[in-house]
């Protein structure tokens, strides 16, 4: 008889096997197929953790992240932390489907896609998505869930007459 261990190392062999030779984020969307939804990745603010959740951000099924904070993290992630803090300000626009034109948003539905506003806790380096492509994309992370809410492209910004970001 096999047992549960046996069989979970049986997938994680053949599991193993197919992703060799595959990209970091086809790994990646392989686990997540395999596992979801008993499979979380943990977020610890480093650099190459940042590069994973921008990596799993993109999957389906939607994988769960989660940021542990142990107390005895450096004090540069802790800054970190609170200059990406940011709140939903105003949602501006909303893309019609059937013509393709941003609208006034009168409501907001599950994957509308839609211009908003947010404001910074601090100010932070940004560009453009047209310019930069990666570097103006953002995730945006419920702070009590920590569940993905939202990517988004930097379409503009700048500060507003009363400091905030656009």
């Amino acid at each position: 008889m096999v047992g549960l261990g046996s069989l979970l190392e049986l997938k994680v062999a053949g599991l193993n096997a197919h992703a060799a030779g595959c990209l970091p984020e086809e790994i990646l969307a392989l686990a997540l197929r395999a596992f979801h939804p008993r499979i979380a990745f943990a977020c610890s603010m480093g650099l190459e953790d940042v590069v994973l959740v921008d990596m799993v951000s993109r999957s389906e099924p939607r994988p769960r992240i989660f940021f542990l904070d142990t107390g005895r993290l450096h004090q540069e992630t802790y800054d970190t932390l609170a200059a990406l803090r940011a709140r939903l300000k105003s949602v501006t626009s909303r893309l019609n489907i059937q013509t393709l034109e941003m609208e006034r948003a009168l409501r907001v539905a599950m994957n509308d896609i839609v211009e908003v506003a947010l404001e910074l806790q601090a100010p932070i380096a940004v560009d453009c998505f047209a310019a930069q492509g990666a570097k103006g994309a953002v995730i945006l992370m419920d702070e009590a869930s920590n569940e993905t809410v939202a990517g988004g492209l930097i379409l503009a910004y700048g500060a507003s007459q009363n400091g905030s970001v656009r």
